[in-house]
């Protein structure tokens, strides 16, 4: 997985008190993500948080 992504994933884990699996593969990982993303609510609306950089845009809020 991508450095992007394994930092993600580690606060998607945290949040859903998930184990943090550091050996996935980067579309391993992209499913994880999505995973945890439906599980926590971060991934609803597409929308960023207040302040933080979206993974994958550069938009800020």
């Amino acid at each position: 997985m991508t450095g992007a992504q394994a930092s993600y994933l580690k606060t998607l884990c945290e949040e859903a008190k998930e184990p943090f699996d550091e050996n996935l593969t980067k579309a391993d990982a992209s499913r994880r993500i999505d995973e945890l993303q439906e599980k926590t609510g971060r991934g609803k609306g597409g929308e960023c948080s207040p302040r933080e950089r979206c993974i994958g845009c550069s938009r800020r809020t």
